[in-house]
């Protein structure tokens, strides 16, 4: 995986790195769900908060990116402790910094209230039938129940449960899995108590972290959705032609029935204005 947030995928479901532009012959070229859920943009609350904390800097855009890295570099430092503790690796003195203790108490107090065993970690997944790919997070047991699962070291949005979404799906495609694992995000309470920070670990599922019910159907329908979008946005695109190119005209019978039961909705509505302006 490089250059512009893609895969390139071998004959043997291999991941090729390639520093620049991809060697074609060596492999098929997918998307990455990530790319795909950037479709979602940043959300208006997000922008109101960078321009509070970072509008009256000098150079707020400099300070704003700074932040972002620090974070970044946090999460993805934690991250990897977290996943050497699950596989019983000594993590590297060097790299162990004073900013990591709040997260790595954190991690320590969830694993003495429950019993974790990790399946699988950071393996590279791809769908050939919707042309995108992901690396997958953790396939992890807790306390006996099996989760696809993402770690979450800063704040849990829903697009997280999307993206498991997208695993899970590739896994059943890829013969890695029969369907029956929960999705589970592993993350602080909200974005105040973030595990980065020392916020207590949570176990989010589809249950806990909606208000409104939502199906694993109902994920997917905005899983493909976004993906379209992202079609759409690309079409004229050069260096995503192998991948528009592979994608099929009709994403899923799932979003054929999501537009069937979108025009019903809009021609009952339209039937309760008549009716309303009848009476009138």
């Amino acid at each position: 995986m490089a250059g512009y947030n893609c895969y390139l995928i071998d004959p043997k479901g291999q991941s090729v790195f390639y520093k620049d532009k991809p060697d074609l012959s060596k492999g098929d070229l997918y998307i990455s769900v990530s790319q795909i859920l950037s479709m979602l943009g940043g959300a208006d609350f997000l922008i109101k908060w960078a321009l509070k904390e970072f509008g009256g800097r000098l150079d707020p855009l400099k300070a704003h990116s700074e932040y972002m890295e620090r974070v970044s570099d946090l999460g993805s430092r934690l991250h990897k402790w977290i996943e050497y503790d699950l596989k019983n690796i000594k993590y590297p003195d060097d790299e162990l910094k004073e900013d990591m203790v709040g997260g790595i108490e954190s991690w320590d107090a969830f694993k003495k209230n429950h019993k974790i065993e990790m399946i699988d970690s950071e393996r590279v997944l791809f769908s050939k039938r919707y042309r995108f790919a992901g690396t997958l997070d953790l396939r992890i047991k807790i306390d006996d129940k099996v989760y696809i699962a993402d770690l979450k070291t800063g704040s849990v949005q829903h697009k997280a449960f999307i993206q498991l979404t997208a695993y899970k799906t590739m896994m059943k495609e890829m013969g890695l899995s029969d369907g029956s694992e929960d999705l589970l995000v592993l993350g602080g309470s909200d974005s105040k108590n973030k595990i980065a920070d020392g916020g207590a670990v949570q176990m989010h599922t589809l249950d806990t972290f909606f208000r409104e019910p939502l199906t694993e159907e109902d994920l997917f329908i905005s899983l493909m959705c976004l993906r379209e979008l992202w079609r759409f946005d690309n079409l004229k695109s050069k260096r995503f032609q192998p991948i528009i190119k592979g994608m099929e005209s009709f994403i899923d019978p799932l979003i054929e029935r999501f537009k069937n039961s979108f025009r019903e909705s809009n021609q009952k509505s339209k039937r309760k204005r008549k009716n309303k302006n009848e009476h009138k």
